[in-house]
């Protein structure tokens, strides 16, 4: 009887070691589970965020020097012209047009390439383009000199063009329909934009650009804000003869 109970003490004793053994490798077990479910939600909130809210952009070309240089980066606000559902292109809240002026990130309609352009016209505006210079409504878009320097101005929004390539293909006078808007480079001489491939669906628009904060070729953090607001205007200087 004695025997028995010692060998049941043993057995005992046993198989609370092998129970001590295992708990470790039971509990390691768990926590990397729910570390790898941790990781896969933050993943998933960055992915979503980078689809719905905020994301950045490489500057592929020089459609839009001087403005933007190849390899320059910016960062865009993808939630400006509203928000859409994470991975969808639908719009479920604050849905708005995109302003003269903007610089626009978009998809192009021909095939489906990311592109990055200014909005020059909305539905219901007439435009047409003549040596680089556009007409709104019959009405030439205020050019500035300094210079060889030439500035646009739209929206009372100021930019620097380049005009080196001179103003490129001239557009006949149009009406932008519903639904959509007109893009062109702040390059005018060298962009393949709204002259070459006709009006931009609105539900194409990705988001705003907002500022370049990286430098391509100088290799360097900035945040150079893209938007000058001219707060009060100087006198149009006469338009260029055509």
């Amino acid at each position: 009887m004695a025997d028995k109970k010692s060998r049941a003490k043993k057995d005992e004793a046993k198989d609370k070691k092998r129970a001590a053994g295992k708990a470790p490798a039971d509990t390691g077990a768990a926590s990397w589970t729910k570390t790898i479910i941790q990781l896969v939600v933050v993943v998933f909130v960055a992915l979503a965020a980078r689809s719905s809210l905020a994301d950045h952009y490489v500057i592929p070309s020089g459609s839009m020097l001087p403005t933007l240089e190849i390899k320059d980066r910016v960062f865009v606000g993808k939630a400006r012209y509203g928000l859409r559902i994470p991975f969808t292109s639908i719009t479920v809240l604050g849905e708005e047009l995109p302003e003269r002026g903007d610089v626009a990130v978009f998809r192009s309609p021909t095939d489906g390439s990311i592109f990055i352009k200014r909005v020059i016209a909305l539905p219901g505006d007439k435009i047409r383009v003549q040596r680089g210079r556009i007409y709104l409504d019959d009405q030439p878009v205020r050019w500035e000199k300094e210079g060889n320097e030439t500035y646009e101005i739209l929206n009372d929004r100021r930019y620097h063009l380049r005009l080196s390539d001179g103003g490129g293909p001239e557009q006949a006078p149009v009406t932008i329909p519903e639904g959509h808007c007109f893009v062109m480079g702040d390059n005018r001489g060298n962009s393949q934009d709204s002259r070459a491939w006709g009006y931009l669906p609105l539900e194409n628009l990705r988001g705003r650009a907002v500022a370049i904060y990286w430098r391509g070729e100088k290799k360097w953090f900035a945040w150079d804000d893209l938007y000058t607001d001219v707060a009060a205007a100087p006198e149009e200087q006469a338009p260029a003869k055509e």
